[in-house]
């Protein structure tokens, strides 16, 4: 009876500690996977000075991306969503001015499928365009989901500016903030590139 009511404390102890190491493996099984093969990441311009496109009514447009890539032979990142997270104008004189949203703004996926996609291989986000707007052709407007009044993404031409942006996933830690780089360069205009100059985008971090 001894021996019994020992084997029967035996279980009562060991029972919760053998369930706690197979969670703890669990964990730690899921954690060994995701470091293998989980989604990694990158962010990249896609066409630096942008495309050329109109509107319904004939408006010439340039529209540029921004494309986020997924390392090959790894798992989809899951929900993945572009934040623009900081905004600052780069003066002539070295300083930098704050226009950066009171809250990170989402970017839209190019095809209208909204804020958040699996990513495979990868994906387009829109990041901004010129030409668009009516009363203010020349300007450059950082495209996001929603619109704030306070927001200023309206950018003129010879602005040079640095756009924070953050990567996030479901099944991803969230990025350090990678930079882009908006600048001017001249432009020889034709009919579908009309203006005196156009932006040119690059990844600096």
């Amino acid at each position: 009876m001894a021996q019994e009511n020992g084997w029967v404390v035996f279980a009562q102890v060991a029972s919760p500690i053998v369930a706690l190491a197979l969670g703890v493996a669990g964990v730690w099984n899921e954690k060994i996977k995701n470091w293998l093969f989980g989604p990694r990441l990158e962010l990249e311009v896609h066409e630096p000075l942008g495309h050329y496109t109109h509107t319904t009514r004939g408006q010439t447009m340039r529209y540029y991306l921004i494309r986020v890539r997924n390392k090959p032979n790894k798992m989809a990142a899951l929900k993945v969503c572009v934040r623009l997270a900081s905004l600052h104008k780069l003066n002539a004189d070295g300083t930098e001015e704050d226009r950066s949203p009171s809250i990170p703004l989402l970017l839209e996926q190019s095809s209208n499928l909204g804020t958040h996609v699996d990513v495979r291989s990868y994906d387009a986000f829109n990041i901004g365009f010129m030409g668009g707007l009516a009363d203010e052709p020349e300007k450059f407007l950082l495209q996001v989901h929603k619109q704030f009044f306070s927001f200023q993404g309206k950018v003129a031409p010879e602005e040079r500016m640095k756009i924070g942006l953050e990567l996030q996933a479901e099944n991803l830690a969230p990025s350090k903030t990678k930079h882009l780089m908006l600048a001017w360069q001249p432009n020889q205009q034709t009919s579908k590139c009309p203006w005196p100059s156009i932006p040119v985008l690059s990844l600096v971090s």
